[in-house]
Parts: C-alpha cells; sequence; structure tokens
C-alpha cells in the first residue's frame, strides 16, 4: 500500500503543515514569490528481484503507452577481483517498469566497480528499453573496475548480452568543431578506460546513441581527469564513434536528448571540470551539426566541483532548452529559445541548502518542473546533511512563478537524493533515494522509492 502524501506549498503554515508520513514539512519560498497550491503525491517503494540497495544514480524514461522506466545502480553481492589483485564490488542494474500499477524490476546487468559512473535508459519507438553503463574490467592494472561503454536491451522480456560500444579510447575521429588541434600527442586516443557518465536516447531512425566520458588510464593525474574527453557514439548507416569535447576534462554527467525543432539532431549537456584548461570549466551544451561537425555553447562557468553530482536538463517539444543545477546552496535555473543564446540564472528555490540531485523535465502545458533534494538549513559554513530537516521537493512553474512542494520528508532519514523526473499520462512521477541508517548495527538500508503526482 502506497503513502499518501499532501505536498503543501509555500503558502502553508510552517508551523501547522505535516507530512503524511509523519516528518514536519519545511516549506519553501520561490524566489518570484509564494506559492499557492498544493499537490498530492503517493509514495511507494520499489522491490523486487536486483533493487534492494538499490537507488544510486537513478535516471528515467517514458516510452509508448505510458511506460515509465527507472534504471538505478543496486549494491551487488560478491566481489570481483581486478589484474591488481584488489577486490571490489559487484552492482547491479537495478531495472523497474511500470504503466501505471506497480513498478515490476529486473536486473538488467550486474558489473564491477570500484566508484559508480552513471547510467543511462530509454525506450527505442516499440517500447523496448536499453540501458547504458560502465560494463566491462579493464584488462591493465593501472584501473581496478568497469571501465568500457556497453550497452544492453531487452527484447520479449529477456536481458540480451551486453553489447561494448567502445573499449578504449580510441575513436573514429575528433568533431569539426575548432578543437582538432586539442588533440596534443594523440592524449585524446590514449588509454582504456572510457564509458563514464553515459547517457542515451534514440533518434528519429530508431537509433541508439550515447554520450559518454573516456578518462583515457583512469587515474588522478591531469593527463586522465583534466584531460579527458567527451564521446559520441550514434549507431545507423552512418554510425560513428566522435570525441566531441577534446582534451578538457568534459563529459561529466552527460544528459543527452533530441531537438524537435532541430531536425531531430542530437544535443548533449555536460560539465568540464579541468585545473589544467579552467577556461573552458563549466556547463556546456554542444549541438550536433551536419556530418562531424558538432557546436559547442559554454553556457555557464559554474563548475562541477561547485555543483552537487548530477544537474537537470531538457528541451521541450517548443524547443525550450532548460537547465537546472545546484550552486552555492540554492537551485538555479537557466533558459534559452534556441540553446546558443542564454541568459543569466535565476533562483528557484533558496531555503536552506537546497537543491542538490535535481532533474527536469517538462509537464505537458510545456512549463519546466523539477524535482531535487533540501539537504538542511543554511549554514555559511557547513556542509552535512540533517535527517530532520531534509527531504524531497518538487518545483513547477505557472503563470511566471515557481511553485514548490515538499514531497517527502521523513524524520530520521534521508529522503530526497538522486532524484529522477518524468511525465506520465499527464502526471509527474518522481523516483528518489531513501537511506535508513541503523545505529545498533552500525549499517544504511538504501531504497529506491517512487512519488506519483494523484
Amino acid at each position: 500500500m502506497g503513502l499518501l502524501v499532501l505536498a503543501c506549498a509555500a503558502a502553508c503554515s510552517s508551523s501547522n503543515a505535516m507530512s503524511g508520513d509523519g516528518g514536519a514539512m519545511d516549506m519553501a519560498t520561490s524566489s518570484d514569490g509564494p506559492a499557492t497550491t498544493s499537490t498530492m503525491f503517493q509514495i511507494t517503494p520499489v522491490t523486487g528481484t536486483g533493487c534492494a540497495q538499490a537507488g544510486l544514480q537513478t535516471v528515467i524514461a517514458t516510452g509508448p503507452s505510458n511506460l515509465v522506466a527507472l534504471a538505478s545502480l543496486a549494491i551487488g553481492t560478491g566481489t570481483t577481483a581486478c589484474m591488481s589483485g584488489a577486490m571490489i564490488s559487484n552492482y547491479n542494474i537495478c531495472y523497474a517498469e511500470s504503466s501505471g500499477s506497480a513498478f515490476a524490476t529486473q536486473v538488467a546487468a550486474t558489473t564491477p566497480y570500484s566508484a559508480v559512473t552513471g547510467i543511462g535508459v530509454a525506450f527505442d519507438s516499440s517500447g523496448n528499453p536499453s540501458v547504458a553503463f560502465t560494463g566491462g574490467v579493464t584488462s591493465t592494472t593501472d584501473y581496478c573496475g568497469s571501465s568500457q561503454m556497453a550497452m544492453a536491451t531487452r527484447t520479449a522480456g529477456t536481458w540480451g548480452t551486453p553489447q561494448v560500444v567502445a573499449t578504449s579510447s580510441m575513436s573514429d575521429g575528433v568533431a569539426s568543431n575548432g578543437q582538432t588541434m586539442a588533440c596534443v600527442q594523440n592524449v585524446c586516443n590514449q588509454g582504456d578506460v572510457t564509458g563514464f557518465w553515459p547517457s542515451l536516447g534514440f533518434d528519429s531512425n530508431n537509433q541508439p546513441a550515447i554520450a559518454f566520458q573516456d578518462r583515457h588510464n583512469g587515474g588522478i593525474s591531469e593527463t586522465d581527469t583534466g584531460s579527458a574527453d567527451l564521446e559520441f557514439y550514434q549507431h545507423g548507416a552512418g554510425e560513428q564513434l566522435l570525441t566531441i569535447d577534446v582534451g578538457r576534462g568534459g563529459g561529466l554527467y552527460n544528459r543527452l536528448v533530441f531537438d524537435p525543432m532541430a531536425g531531430g539532431k542530437a544535443v548533449v549537456a555536460y560539465y568540464n571540470d579541468s585545473s589544467i584548461n579552467a577556461s573552458a570549466n563549466g556547463l556546456w551544451v554542444s549541438h550536433q551539426g551536419t556530418g562531424v561537425t558538432w557546436n559547442p555553447v559554454h553556457v555557464s562557468s559554474v563548475t562541477a566541483g561547485s555543483i552537487d553530482e548530477p544537474f537537470g536538463f531538457a528541451v521541450s517539444s517548443a524547443g525550450l532548452y532548460s537547465v537546472a543545477y545546484y550552486s552555492q546552496k540554492n537551485l538555479l535555473y537557466l533558459e534559452s529559445s534556441d540553446g546558443v543564446t542564454w541568459g543569466q540564472p535565476s533562483i528557484v528555490d533558496e531555503d536552506g541548502n537546497v537543491g542538490r540531485y535535481p532533474s527536469l523535465a517538462f509537464a505537458p502545458d510545456g512549463q519546466p518542473a523539477i524535482s531535487y533534494y533540501r539537504c538542511n538549513d543554511y549554514s555559511a559554513t557547513g556542509t552535512s546533511c540533517d535527517t530532520e530537516k531534509d527531504g524531497l521537493r518538487y518545483a513547477r512553474r505557472a503563470n511566471g512563478k515557481w511553485q514548490i512542494s515538499t514531497v517527502s520528508a521523513t524524520s530520521g532519514v534521508t529522503d530526497g537524493t538522486y532524484t529522477a523526473l518524468a511525465f506520465s499520462n499527464g502526471k509527474a512521477v518522481i523516483a528518489f533515494q531513501t537511506a535508513t541508517y541503523d545505529p545498533g548495527t552500525m549499517k544504511t538500508t538504501l531504497a529506491l522509492d517512487v512519488a506519483r503526482e494523484q
């Protein structure tokens, strides 16, 4: 039985409002003025095969017939030995699917990680899901853990053997965007650690495409981190693997979409974060052109080191580009009518240390909506979160103002990290992680939960 929660907006009285799960509801104020509506959400856990200890780096996709898919990394069982002799943990790719009822779960794949590095999920036009993830194990002793770009597809209800898209840093070439000379001494093709932070989508020809980071040898040297590349793979008649941001620490937390107003061309939003290429640091949006041409746009100088792990990015059916990200303990929002000319960021929520793990999607009315995590009350120096003051929040723009609701605020647990937002049958669906710490056993239990707008 799901838990029905009244998500109260900023106009509610913070002294009297309580969430349906017993947690006090912190009221948020939109920077454009107070909200005046409330939203009902029903929260249910996702349980089943492969989805225990899940909720890490969750992503969401919608398909035909109101299908909703979640892909999440879940701590698995057992360990895998690396060439170096180190033992690392196995992770399940928890796949969960629903057409409006409870989520049915499967293990899409299992892979070992020394550090989790993102996941992608998408449906093709027939409703077959695929997941993209860092798979395989490097054959050298320089890096321990999965290090190849892999993709698995489900047909007739069964997940097939993962197919490897890239096994090393070698690509088919460098995109024609003025960065060809950045591949100094062929650094962009050196190493065998790749496939980090994948984002997956299907183009207008129903062919898969993946944006991902190439980390060269996977180490902590600047050759690996500061000179990391953003790669783009596209299947089909013109199949290609291109390096589209070269040697600038690019490819962090990628978000891939296809612009309906640009002939269905691919668009990748990503972060660059490099101490040796600091002038190129920040948030970028790169547009696929003709042939091997890509056109990168420097959207904001905010760097990955100053934000939390992911950011939200979407393009509406009318071609409106939107970005949501966490910076200086606030939730910020940027938009553009063409993806090239961007305005200044505006504050969506500044109520405490708020705006982490944002996910952005467009509602049926064409307005942006954001799910995100509130960590704590504001502190000039403190960065820790408080289970008595944190929770999952949801902001939706209407008539030029952001209406902000608290969806989950359970006392004593961390609820609202790794959010993933989509709309199905006209209603918001938000996946998020809940973490419960038991001081007796000194263990933390992770859970993947879903809040559905009623």
